[in-house]
């Protein structure tokens, strides 16, 4: 505190300001155009300038001048002094219509820059205040959820002052491997904010055609998350009677379901009547048994007629057991089809079966059997529509 009773600065500013430098030097700026204008320097206080107010002296060192306050109710006082080429320099009514100089014929109005000064300092107090909040000071305020002081999004608060959280789209360093901006499972960065991979049971559709939540092969999903097409012989035995082919199709889906088999599965069986067995075949797709051993490389190798010459046996079961045996077919080796219990209908005809154990022609095409007698089916994964 000096003499006077107040700060020893021109215009008293406060503690608070000193937290507010970028602030205070527009203000120094100000009051060194108003020290300029006067012709004049700040000198300090002396005893017959009334409490608050500070003095200032011309260039000369002629004359002094009280100087208020500017948050202050003292009024400035009147002061005038010739100067050098006669002219005069005077201040009236400062407290009501503002300092003014007047040299030649330059005039600035001092209440202008007072008011504005004083209006800025307001506004900075207000922000220290924490009136006005200001993101990134690093001090929390109203209508922030946080403020760490800076102005990145790789931390726990982002630069808006909200907390980061995973799916802002923002990756937080240390915290998160990724982050896309969303909560969806179905990308490269999971929910989680960790890249999808094989085998995390997020079907990834930029990467993956499926992703059965583990990386072997034989489920209908290999290990690198690749469509599976899998053929199998069902556990199940019936007679030749099914009715219709969806009656049949039914009967394979069943069990592909119940071993947890992924896709739709269909029956090889053909009808007289041109619904034929490989109308469905997945061509140009690799067959495999359920136990990750390939039957065929492209599924059209299975009708080959007397030159079909399998990789192995379809003689596995959904779960990949051993099954023997016969299995329904009606389809000869070339495709055509044979025999069909007059539709699949009539227990007393004949129909044409394939043995399980058959890697030639004889997997579909062994010989005939009465319908009435109970043999196996034929299964196989279709191309979804």
């Amino acid at each position: 505190m000096s003499a006077c009773g107040e700060t020893s600065h021109f215009y008293g500013f406060r503690e608070g300001m000193n937290e507010m430098k970028a602030r205070g030097l527009m203000v120094a700026r100000m009051v060194a155009a108003l020290v300029a204008a006067l012709g004049a320097m700040l000198v300090g206080c002396r005893a017959d300038c009334p409490s608050p107010e500070a003095v200032v002296m011309d260039r000369r060192s002629t004359r002094t001048l009280c100087v208020g306050d500017p948050w202050g109710d003292a009024a400035l006082t009147s002061t005038t002094w010739p100067d050098a080429a006669g002219m005069t320099t005077t201040t009236d009514a400062m407290a009501e219509s503002g300092l003014t100089e007047s040299i030649g014929s330059t005039a600035m109005s001092t209440s202008m820059i007072m008011s504005e000064a004083s209006s800025f300092a307001e506004q900075s107090e207000s922000s220290i205040n924490g009136d006005s909040p200001f993101c990134g000071n690093g001090i929390q305020e109203a209508g922030e959820a946080c403020d760490d002081g800076n102005v990145v999004d790789d931390d726990a608060c982002l630069s808006t002052c909200v907390e980061a959280k995973c799916g802002d789209g923002f990756v937080w360093a240390d915290m998160e491997v990724c982050d896309d901006g969303n909560a969806d499972d179905d990308d490269r960065c999971l929910g989680t904010c960790v890249p999808a991979t094989c085998g995390d049971g997020h079907l990834n559709k930029v990467d993956e055609s499926c992703d059965d939540g583990n990386v072997w092969s034989g489920d209908g999903c290999d290990s690198s998350c690749d469509l599976e097409y899998l053929m199998f012989a069902t556990q199940a035995v019936f007679p030749g009677s099914f009715g219709t082919k969806a009656a049949a199709d039914i009967k394979c889906q069943n069990e592909a379901a119940a071993s947890g088999l992924p896709g739709t599965y269909v029956a090889w069986l053909s009808f007289s009547l041109g619904d034929l067995a490989l109308a469905a075949l997945p061509a140009g797709e690799r067959l495999m048994r359920t136990d990750g051993v390939s039957i065929v490389f492209a599924a059209e190798a299975l009708l080959k007629g007397d030159n079909t010459a399998l990789m192995a046996s379809v003689s596995l079961d959904a779960k990949g057991d051993s099954v023997a045996g016969f299995a329904w077919t009606g389809t000869l080796a070339s495709g055509e089809p044979g025999a069909d219990c007059s539709m699949w209908k009539a227990p007393e005809n004949l129909g044409l079966v394939g043995s399980l154990n058959g890697k030639d022609a004889k997997w579909t095409q062994a010989g005939l059997s009465g319908c009435d007698e109970l043999h196996h089916l034929y299964c196989f994964r279709r191309k979804d529509d």
